[in-house]
């Protein structure tokens, strides 16, 4: 019976509730032995991204430790220049781009009704360049008036980049799931509003976790003041693993 907000302020109170209660021995133990970490209420989970072989084998013998993970890492394959160097699939004079075609999205607006007009689409993914033409209207960080609040719309928790860079693969996943600048259409879901976490900075991609973190409650440029009632609705991870095992991740 709750309400879409009710829902996420009532998971964000819990999961915040239950990391401050089953976190505290742990945390107390990493501090003891000068070893840094950030916590997450997603999962419970701490990321520790440096600690020595004594702060290991003390979270190896606690009981309050249910698993050790070794901390992901990823690579972005670059992007290959088509013939003629234009990328497969652009086109203008006003119609979407054969790529939706191709996966019935024209023929879902069209049955449906439904382009994304108020849904919001979190990217959690390299970083976006946010004043792309085809993205920059749709971005919750734009204020209309030619400037821009990166406020909720945009966190990079590695490096602390306080607006989005422009990095090629987060562009382009961008421009799949929301592009349009009115003459154009290349997103799945132009009508959608957009906001942005740098899971993948540079080559290797280390920050998902913290990024779907940030998801359930997105905070300010500094990390603080979470608020869940601006969480996204979708959330979109164009990148996988290469891994002959089944991970669940």
């Amino acid at each position: 019976g709750m309400t879409w907000l009710e829902r996420g302020r009532w998971v964000h109170e819990q999961l915040s509730a239950a990391a401050d209660r089953r976190q505290s021995k742990v945390q107390q133990l990493l501090k003891r032995d000068g070893i840094g970490f950030t916590s997450l209420n997603l999962g419970n989970m701490l990321i520790v991204e440096s600690a020595n072989s004594r702060a290991f084998n003390h979270l190896l013998a606690s009981v309050d430790v249910r698993a050790i993970y070794e901390y992901p890492e990823f690579f972005i394959v670059p992007p290959e220049e088509a013939e003629g160097g234009q990328l497969p699939g652009v086109q203008g004079g006003g119609t979407p781009v054969s790529n939706l075609e191709q996966i019935f999205a024209t023929d879902a607006w069209a049955a449906f009704g439904v382009e994304g007009d108020g849904i919001t689409i979190g990217l959690n993914d390299s970083s976006p360049r946010y004043t792309h033409e085809l993205m920059v209207d749709s971005y919750r960080g734009n204020l209309g008036d030619g400037t821009f609040d990166h406020n909720y719309a945009w966190i990079d928790p590695g490096a602390g980049v306080p607006a989005p860079v422009s990095d090629f693969h987060g562009t382009l996943v961008l421009s799949i799931m929301v592009g349009d600048d009115g003459t154009s259409r290349t997103g799945v879901a132009p009508g959608s509003e957009w906001m942005a976490c740098r899971g993948c900075a540079g080559t290797t991609c280390a920050d998902v976790i913290e990024c779907l973190d940030w998801f359930i409650a997105p905070t300010d440029l500094d990390g603080n003041n979470p608020d869940p009632d601006l969480r996204p609705e979708v959330v979109n991870n164009s990148w996988g693993s290469c891994e002959q095992s089944y991970d669940n991740f």
